[in-house]
C-alpha cells in the first residue's frame, strides 16, 4: 500500500521528499525483522528509520481499522486503468504521468492501442525500443491478472485467520497457499464453525474486505481491498478432514487420490471417505493417507507429479526444512547494494543460528548495484580477515555475486576469481538474448570450475519480469556434469530455480542453494521462501549445498575448484 501511495504521489507530481518518505517507508517495513502488528501497537516501528510520525499514523491507522482513508482517496483520484499501467515492468509513475498528459492515456487498452497506432512514439523520450518493452510488459500484466505473490498473499491470510479464529471451533488453510505455489488467485480456508451465522458475519467482514462475491461450488468469497479474493468452506467436525483435503491439492492430485480410492472399492469426496455401507471415521488426513494404503503426503507436493506413486511405493522424500540449513551463501552488504554493513549482516546471520557465511557483494559490471572494482575487493577481503576474530562461532567466507556476461564468461576474468572462496554467477543484463544465444551463456558459466552457484537462474520476477528464454534442461545437465549448485533464490519477488525444475535437479544430484539473496538485516529472514520452493521441489537436506556444516563446505569448495 506503502508502495502504492508513493507511485499515486508521483502521478499528481507532489514533492518528490514526500514520495520518497513513502518509498522509504515501504522498504523500512519489508525489510522489518519481527511481529509487524505487534511493533506497530507497542510503537516499536518509530524507531525503524525510514518510519516519520506521519508513516506510523497511516499504519496505526491500518491495523486498527483494516483500511486507510488517506490510500482510498488517492486511488479515487485516478481511473483504475492508469492506475493499473503501474504494474507495466519499467513503466514507473513519472512515465505514466507524461503519456497520460500527453495522450490522455487511462487505461492498459489505451496504451497499447497508443503503441500500435504509432502516437506513442511522439511523445518525447519513447522511441521504437520503448514500445516495444511497453507492450512485452502489459503482456506480462495480463497474464498475472487476478494473481498474487506468494508472500502478500500468506501475510493477508494469516490476518483473516487471526480475525476469524473466535468464530469456528477449527480454521485452516488451504488452496495453493497451503502448498506453497509461487503466487496464487485466492486464499483458501476450511472451517468447523460453531454458529454458522457468526463465522458468515465475521468472514464477510474480516480487516480489509471491500466487496462480498457471489458464491461458488459451495464458498462463500470475498475480494479484499488489495484484489485478493478469499474463499471460505464450511465442514462438520466428521468431514474436516476430507473437506480440507479435498480444497489443498491441486485437482490432480485429488483426482488420483479418488482413483486410488475407487481401486480399493472405497470413495473419496469432500465429505468423508466411505466403503459401500458406512463413513470410514478419518480424524486428520493423514488417516484419510493411511486409509488408502500411503505414507502421508506434506503439502507441498500435492502437485499430481508422482507424489501418490511414491507414497504408496514408501518413496516419498524427507524434504528439507529450515532447521537442516546451517549457512547462508549470497549475501549483499553497503559495499554494494545491501542496506547493513557487513558487521551488521554477519550478526543477523549469526542470530539466525547459522554457523557460517559467504558475503557475496557485486562485481564491477553491476555498476547500477556499486559492484566492487578489483581494488574494492582486496579491501573488502582485508576487512573480512580483521573482523574474523570477533566472530569466533561464525566461518565467514568471501565471495561476490559475479556477473555472466553476454557470452558466458564471468566478470573480474577466471584469475582474479580465484581469490575468491565463492562465486555466485547470476545473469542481470541482456534478457531477451536469443534462447540458444541465452542457453549456450548459462551453460558456458555453470562449466567455469571457478563458479560456487548459479544465481537465480532464468532471472525472473514474479508477476513483473519472464524468465529469460533458456533451455533450463540442457543447462541442468551440464551442471550435473561440472558439479555447479544451483540456486533457489529466497526473494519473494524471485524464487528461482522454478520448483517444477527441481525434482529433476536433485535427480541428477545438483545440489541446490538455498540463498537468501539478503540487501538487509531483515531479509536474513526471507530463508522460509526458499525452503517452500525446495519442499514443492522435492528437496531433501542430502541435497542441499548450505546444509553442509562449515567444514564440509569448505572441502566441497576445494573440491570443486580441482575439479
Amino acid at each position: 500500500m506503502l508502495e502504492e501511495i508513493a507511485a499515486m504521489l508521483e502521478l499528481k507530481g507532489e514533492n518528490p521528499f514526500k514520495v520518497r518518505a513513502y518509498e522509504n517507508g515501504a522498504r523500512a517495513i519489508l525489510g522489518f525483522q519481527g511481529d509487524l502488528s505487534e511493533a506497530v501497537r507497542s510503537g516499536e516501528i518509530r524507531r525503524v528509520k525510514g518510519i516519520g510520525p506521519g508513516l506510523f499514523a497511516n499504519l496505526d491507522t491500518l491495523l486498527k481499522t483494516g483500511s486507510l482513508p488517506y490510500y482510498d482517496q488517492l486511488r479515487a483520484a485516478f481511473p483504475p486503468g492508469l492506475r493499473e499501467c503501474l504494474r507495466i515492468p519499467g513503466f514507473g509513475a513519472r512515465k505514466a504521468k507524461q503519456v497520460h498528459d500527453a495522450l490522455g492515456i487511462d487505461s492498459l487498452a489505451a496504451l497499447e492501442d497508443a503503441c500500435r497506432d504509432g502516437r506513442i512514439a511522439g511523445v518525447p523520450g519513447f522511441g521504437p525500443k520503448s514500445v516495444e518493452k511497453i507492450l512485452k510488459g502489459i503482456a506480462i500484466v495480463r497474464a498475472g491478472a487476478g494473481l498474487h505473490k506468494y508472500s502478500r498473499a500468506r501475510a493477508r491470510a494469516e490476518d483473516v485467520l487471526l480475525a476469524m479464529r473466535g468464530s469456528a471451533r477449527r480454521i485452516e488453510l488451504a488452496g495453493g497457499l497451503r502448498r506453497r505455489s509461487e503466487v496464487v488467485q485466492s486464499a483458501d480456508f476450511v472451517a468447523d464453525a460453531r454458529d454458522g451465522r457468526a463465522l458468515a458475519e465475521a468472514f464477510s467482514t474480516v480487516p480489509g474486505a471491500a466487496e462480498p462475491l457471489p458464491a461458488e461450488n459451495d464458498l462463500a468469497r470475498v475480494r479484499l481491498a488489495e484484489g485478493l479474493v478469499i474463499t471460505l468452506r464450511t465442514a462438520k467436525s466428521e468431514e474436516f478432514a476430507a473437506a480440507l483435503l479435498d480444497a489443498t491439492g491441486s485437482a490432480e492430485h485429488v483426482d488420483g487420490l479418488r482413483a486410488r480410492a475407487e481401486e480399493k472399492g472405497l470413495r473419496l469426496d469432500p465429505s468423508g471417505l466411505f466403503s459401500a455401507k458406512r463413513r470410514i471415521p478419518c480424524a486428520t488426513e493423514a488417516e484419510i493417507y493411511r486409509a488408502l494404503d500411503l505414507g502421508y503426503v506434506e503439502p507441498e507436493l500435492r502437485e499430481g507429479r508422482g507424489e501418490i506413486e511414491a507414497a504408496a511405493a514408501g518413496r516419498l522424500p524427507e524434504l528439507v526444512t529450515r532447521k537442516d540449513l546451517r549457512g547462508l551463501i549470497h549475501v549483499h552488504t553497503t559495499e554494494s547494494d545491501g542496506r547493513d554493513s557487513l558487521e551488521d549482516m554477519l550478526a543477523a546471520v549469526r542470530d539466525a543460528g547459522y554457523e557460517w557465511v559467504a558475503i557475496t557483494d557485486h562485481s564491477q559490471t553491476a555498476g547500477y548495484a556499486g559492484g566492487l572494482t578489483p581494488d574494492r575487493v582486496l579491501l573488502q577481503r582485508a576487512a573480512i580477515r580483521a573482523i574474523r576474530p570477533s566472530f569466533p562461532d561464525l566461518t565467514i567466507f568471501h565471495g561476490t555475486e559475479a556477473d555472466i556476461l553476454a557470452d558466458g564468461a564471468i566478470d573480474f576474468g577466471d584469475e582474479f576469481l580465484e581469490g575468491f572462496d565463492v562465486v555466485v554467477a547470476s545473469v542481470h543484463s541482456r534478457f531477451g538474448l536469443p534462447r540458444e544465444e541465452q542457453t549456450r551463456r548459462l551453460i558456458r558459466a555453470v562449466r567455469n570450475p571457478r563458479v560456487t552457484v548459479l544465481g537465480h537462474p532464468t532471472g525472473r520476477l514474479l508477476l513483473s519480469r519472464s524468465p529469460i528464454d533458456v533451455d533450463v534442461e540442457a543447462v541442468l545437465d551440464a551442471a550435473a556434469e561440472s558439479g555447479c549448485a544451483v540456486e533457489i533464490n529466497c526473494s519473494p519477488d524471485r524464487l528461482d530455480l522454478d520448483w517444477r525444475f527441481c525434482q529433476g535437479a536433485v535427480r541428477r544430484g545438483i545440489l541446490m542453494a538455498i540463498d537468501p539473496d539478503a540487501h538487509s538485516v531483515g531479509e536474513i529472514g526471507l530463508v522460509p521462501y526458499g525452503i517452500n520452493v525446495a519442499r514443492k521441489g522435492w528437496v531433501t537436506a542430502a541435497s542441499t549445498l548450505n546444509a553442509k556444516s562449515a567444514a564440509e563446505f569448505g572441502a566441497w569448495l576445494a573440491g570443486r575448484r580441482e575439479g
